[in-house]
């Protein structure tokens, strides 16, 4: 999760690039409500690169995959630094209608 997190973190072509591989942004939001709390992390930074940095049909495409689900899931752990990426993924989202 960490490249992809650095890959999310890129151009809209390299978002897309995450985007477009089968199954890969399923995983992702799959693995930040399921894994141990450091995989947990990076598969948000992922989530909210995208959703911060992506386009409207990136973001949309992540929100389908899960991605609200996948934000939602840690908005009640105790890491406030986690807890402003999720909430800036959010914003993002909501902003996007």
């Amino acid at each position: 999760c960490w490249v992809l997190s650095n890959i999310a973190a890129g151009t809209h072509e390299q978002i897309g690039t995450i985007i477009q591989a089968k199954g890969c942004i399923e995983t992702v939001t799959e693995m930040a409500m399921s894994s141990g709390w450091e995989i947990r992390k990076e598969a948000i930074w992922v989530v909210s690169n995208i959703a911060t940095g992506g386009t409207d049909n990136q973001i949309m495409s992540a929100i389908e995959a899960g991605a609200i689900d996948a934000v939602c899931s840690i908005l009640d752990v105790n890491d406030t630094k986690m807890l402003l990426v999720a909430l800036d993924a959010v914003d993002c989202i909501l902003k996007l209608g």
